[in-house]
Order: C-alpha cells, then sequence, then structure tokens
C-alpha cells in the first residue's frame, strides 16, 4: 500500500447464516471495506481487541452468544464502536431492545444489501 494511501476500515459481520454472512460480506467488500465474519458473538469481543473494527453488524438471533449479549458486551467494552443490529425474528420488541442496549441503528430482514451498505457507510460518516 502506498504511503499516503488509507487503509480500508474495518467492519465485522456476525450472522449464523453463512448465506447471509457471505452475501453481506461481498457486497461491503465491494464498496471498500475490510470485512471480517463470525457466525455467533461468542469471540467478537476477542475479535474487537486483536483488529480495529470500526462497526460490528450483528444478527439478533444466533447459537451460542446471540446478538443482545454481543451488543451488551461490545458497548462495555468497546463504547466507540459503531453497532448495526438486524434481525427477521422479534422484529418489534427485539430491534428495539438492541436500540436499548446500544445499537446505533436496526434493520429488519430481509433487506436490501444496498440499504446495509448505506447505513453502514453513514455510521462510519459520523465517526469521522
Amino acid at each position: 500500500m502506498p504511503l499516503n494511501e488509507v487503509p480500508p476500515i474495518s467492519v465485522l459481520v456476525v450472522d449464523d447464516e453463512e448465506g447471509i454472512r457471505g452475501l453481506l460480506s461481498e457486497a461491503l467488500r465491494q464498496a471498500g471495506f475490510r470485512v471480517l465474519t463470525a457466525p455467533n458473538g461468542e469471540n467478537v469481543p476477542q475479535m474487537c481487541r486483536k483488529e480495529d473494527i470500526r462497526l460490528v453488524v450483528t444478527d439478533l438471533v444466533m447459537p451460542e452468544r446471540e446478538g443482545l449479549e454481543t451488543i451488551q458486551a461490545l458497548r462495555r467494552e468497546f463504547p466507540r464502536i459503531r453497532i448495526l443490529a438486524m434481525s427477521g425474528k422479534f422484529i418489534g420488541t427485539g430491534l428495539r431492545a438492541a436500540q436499548m442496549l446500544g445499537a446505533d441503528e436496526t434493520i429488519a430482514k430481509p433487506f436490501e444489501l444496498a440499504t446495509v451498505v448505506s447505513v453502514v457507510r453513514r455510521l462510519l460518516d459520523q465517526d469521522a
């Protein structure tokens, strides 16, 4: 990488559905982000300690450690990381709970990939 080039912003996609994880990862890579992935929230804090992750996109309903627990853990240890919570189940109550626990934004599944990319860009622009 040339000296004056800024490295891409790192985004972590957390979803137990491999297909959704893959689609989101590809869309965010095409938008210029560096993307890491996890199948659930269990290792998210460790990943955030090791990598300079600026935003986490997390599903709410997952095995091992689900999204609401992940959001709480991130807010305690990494208050500056942006969080986008998404869910196809418990859309009303689950997404409201995610915001109450610290998610910066929520989105219901199914969603348009362009919408997710737009929300991610907006959330990261707020950091600038």
